[in-house]
């Protein structure tokens, strides 16, 4: 029997929106489409409210569509660059700006800025730094 080439065509275009609706499914409810991803790597900020400005933290850097935001990076050893700030950030965000006076106050305080504007802050692991796999 020959199966007509509209009814593949078909069949695949289900299929595929079959995987799509499933995946939503298997990942939550928590998934925000579409997703605009921004991997925060650097900030010319390095002290104080400003770098929240270089973290894309919502209220202090400018509006802008990203709704999941990676800090990289985490590596084997340490956290390095913008997740070096996440993971020290009393080291960097003064008590006198107002986001906390402990690394764990700070980084609820972020996190709630991203919550509030339904955007998620992610860790990148690795990054050309470190390499896991050789």
């Amino acid at each position: 029997m020959v199966i007509p080439r509209s009814i593949l065509i078909l069949l695949l275009v289900a299929s595929v929106y079959s995987l799509k609706v499933s995946e939503r499914e298997v990942l939550g409810s928590n998934v925000k489409y579409p997703i605009r991803f921004a991997y925060v790597d650097r900030t010319p900020y390095w002290y104080s409210t400003n770098i929240a400005i270089g973290l894309g933290v919502p209220g202090y850097a400018p509006d802008n569509e990203y709704n999941y935001f990676a800090l990289a990076f985490w590596t084997c050893s340490s956290a390095l660059d913008m997740a070096g700030i996440w993971a020290n950030a009393l080291s960097y965000f003064t008590t006198a700006a107002g986001f906390g006076t402990t690394t764990d106050e700070i980084q609820q305080f972020l996190r709630a800025k991203y919550n509030d504007a339904g955007k998620f802050i992610l860790v990148s692991a690795f990054g050309s730094t470190a390499f896991p796999t050789n």
